[in-house]
C-alpha cells in the first residue's frame, strides 16, 4: 500500500509467494445425483435441478435465459456477456418446466443442499452441479478447455483450468456407466 501511494520508493524486504494447494471443485458423482433425484417429489424442482446439471448454468442465470431450439441463451451472466449452451432433446422438457418453476433461488438452493446432505457425506450445494457439468463437458469435448470456458461463461481460461484435473472417483463412475450402457446396447 505504501508503495502504491508513493510513500516509499521500493519494498524494503523480499516477498516470497507461498504455494497454496488449490481446492478441488466439489462435484457430484452419477450415483449421488441418481439418489438425490429419487428423493425429490416436486416435478418442477426436480426439473430445475436436472436443468442445472444439463446446462451448467449459475443459479442466477435461469431467470435470465430462454430456449432457442436446442440452445439456451443466457442474456445476463456474471461476466455480463451473452452466451449459448446446447441442450440435449432429453432435457428440453426439464428446462421448460424449470422456467415455469415459481420457487425462489434461495428455496432451490437450500432444498438441493438438504437433499444432498441426505445422500452425500460432505456439504454439496447446487453450484456443485455446475462443477459436475464442467467435468462432463471436458470429457465430452476431448479436453478442450476453451469450449468448457465458453460454455461456463468464464472470462479467462485461467479460471476454467481448475477443471483440468478430473478426480479419479468421477472418472471411474463415468467410465463404468459408459461400459454398462454400451454392454446393454450390444445385447439389444
Amino acid at each position: 500500500y505504501l508503495l502504491e501511494i508513493e510513500k516509499i520508493k521500493s519494498i524494503p524486504f523480499k516477498i516470497k509467494e507461498l504455494k497454496i494447494d488449490r481446492k478441488e471443485p466439489k462435484y457430484l458423482l452419477p450415483e449421488e445425483l441418481d439418489k438425490i433425484y429419487e428423493l425429490v417429489q416436486d416435478k418442477k424442482l426436480l426439473a430445475t435441478y436436472k436443468t442445472f446439471e444439463a446446462t451448467g448454468m449459475r443459479l442466477s442465470e435461469l431467470e435470465n435465459s430462454f430456449r432457442d431450439g436446442n440452445y439456451i441463451k443466457i442474456i445476463k451472466s456474471k461476466a455480463r456477456k451473452e452466451r449459448i449452451i446446447p441442450i440435449a432433446d432429453e432435457h428440453i422438457v426439464d428446462y421448460d418446466l424449470a422456467k415455469d418453476n415459481q420457487h425462489s433461488k434461495t428455496w432451490i438452493s437450500r432444498s438441493f443442499s438438504k437433499y444432498a446432505r441426505m445422500v452425500c457425506d460432505s456439504r454439496k450445494t447446487i453450484h456443485c452441479l455446475r462443477h459436475t457439468y464442467a467435468y462432463k463437458m471436458l470429457l465430452k469435448n476431448n479436453g478442450s478447455i476453451q469450449i468448457v470456458r465458453d460454455l461456463l461463461g468464464h472470462s479467462s481460461v485461467k479460471v476454467t483450468e481448475i477443471y483440468t484435473n478430473i478426480p479419479q472417483g468421477y472418472l471411474k463412475q463415468i467410465f463404468e456407466k459408459t461400459i454398462i450402457k454400451s454392454n446393454i446396447q450390444a445385447q439389444a
